[in-house]
């Protein structure tokens, strides 16, 4: 009785062993998934960083022009501009600057307001302030 017992219990070890298996791959798979987005999405925050810092780089370009007197208020997006309004930095980022005079509608400041938008790989970021 107890040989004919283990002949019938012969493939649940296994089965067992299947069943553990592919719960162990569809984990790995997971949180390989998992893993494989997180990466995607830190590669995207450092395009990210290189575009605000080039759109930060437009600001500063145009503070600098205002104060050494340049006419900041040609950057209005049109074909003529001045070439510091947009420009392409060592690093493979660009950045394009546009500045408003005081309308009271769309710009309230006392001076001009100035938006600058930094590009980098796919990434795109834009700043804008009042002066």
């Amino acid at each position: 009785m107890w040989w004919n017992n283990t002949q019938k219990e012969k493939g649940v070890a296994l089965y067992l062993a299947i069943i553990v298996m592919a719960l162990l791959l569809g984990i790995a798979l997971g949180v390989g998934s998992i893993l494989f987005g997180g990466v995607r999405l830190l590669r995207g925050v450092g395009h990210s960083v290189a575009a605000l810092y080039a759109a930060e780089a437009g600001l500063e370009t145009v503070f600098y022009e205002d104060s050494q007197g340049s006419d900041i208020t040609g950057c209005d997006g049109t074909a003529g501009a001045p070439s510091f309004c947009k420009r392409s930095l060592s690093n493979g980022a660009a950045y394009e600057v546009v500045v408003q005079s005081p309308d009271g509608v769309v710009c309230s400041a006392v001076l001009y307001c100035a938006g600058s938008a930094g590009t980098f790989q796919n990434s795109v970021r834009k700043i804008f302030i009042e002066r």
